[in-house]
């Protein structure tokens, strides 16, 4: 595992092979372990290997006592977690994309877990509800609105939990900016066995376009028709934004969920293709990541994407090459 034989390995002390930043917590470990202050121990460490790489390692021991002419020794466990660290920081970068895209739309996203607990806000839900994620996380709604409201809003979470259906509800939930309405879809999420494990919501203001409506009651039946065509575009944009978490639900890596996206997206447009860029703020440069054509979703190698277009300065007019 560290690739050293076992006549190297002999003449080193575990703090040697041990990683720079580790080796004081072993050392410490190891010290109360002598002086009794405990016999059994279990951390996850890191391990230099003889070609200077770096493995992390399950590491369990016991302090075995010395007794009669034995002296007291440890006997230690090491499993190599190497690749479940590297996964576990993949799965860290991937939850870390999706809060970066549900952060950056103006409709308001949250999750609650069955029992209605809120497990994901974003950050349209943090500047309306003047409150931090990590200060919501396992609140209820009654730890955030008034009584009343927080019944009603319960109410419609449990309808889409009994119906096992996504449900679009009008709500009215107060705001830093005074009493909002909302148009809210919501529906299930599920694990890969399909069973529910959350219920989303991913609401969009439409305050304005109701109070317009009722001043506007009386005026003629053709800006009547106009409203309506407005509440249906929101729908439907709401709907279009409700599908692509949804799919989330059913795909194992994040850039096949965005590649759904951007196949949902162009198809809304009309479009024969689309392009996915994510800004540099520090270059100030829209690098290209992600093409779709031809019914999926390919690099800019795979799409043979010209090199001059692949990386688009914001200083230069280039904006309708894209």
């Amino acid at each position: 595992m560290l690739g050293y034989t076992e006549e190297e390995l002999q003449s080193l002390t575990a703090p040697e092979v041990s990683h720079e930043e580790d080796r004081a917590a072993s050392e410490a470990i190891l010290a109360e372990s002598v002086q009794g202050q405990r016999r059994d121990y279990r951390i996850e460490k890191r391990y230099r290997r003889k070609d200077d790489k770096v493995i992390w390692a399950d590491l369990s021991s016991t302090l075995v006592p010395a007794t009669g002419s034995t002296p007291a020794f440890f006997a230690t466990v090491i499993v190599d977690i190497t690749e479940r660290k590297r996964a576990e920081e993949e799965l860290r970068e991937s939850e870390q994309r999706l809060q970066d895209i549900v952060d950056n739309t103006t409709a308001v996203v949250f999750v609650k877990d069955l029992d209605l607990r809120y497990l994901l806000v974003n950050r349209e839900y943090e500047r309306r509800h003047l409150v931090r994620r990590d200060q919501i996380r396992g609140k209820t709604d009654f730890d955030i609105h008034p009584p009343e409201v927080a019944e009603a809003v319960r109410n419609n979470d449990r309808q889409v939990i009994e119906a096992g259906v996504p449900i679009q509800f009008e709500e009215t939930v107060p705001s830093d900016r005074g009493e909002r309405v909302y148009v809210s879809a919501k529906f299930l999420l599920r694990d890969r066995t399909g069973k529910p494990y959350a219920v989303c919501s991913i609401a969009t203001d439409i305050t304005d376009s109701k109070r317009a409506e009722e001043m506007q009651a009386a005026i003629a039946h053709e800006r009547e028709m106009f409203a309506q065509q407005r509440a249906i575009q929101l729908g439907r944009a709401n709907e279009a934004l409700r599908g692509c978490l949804d799919a989330l639900t059913s795909v194992r890596e994040l850039d096949d969920f965005l590649g759904q996206v951007m196949a949902t997206m162009t198809r809304q447009l009309g479009a024969v293709s689309s392009t996915l860029r994510v800004r540099n703020f520090e270059q100030n440069t829209l690098p290209l990541e992600l093409v779709f054509q031809d019914g999926r979703v390919m690099s800019p190698d795979e799409a043979k994407y010209p090199e001059e277009w692949r990386n688009v300065s914001l200083g230069e007019q280039r904006f309708t090459l894209f």
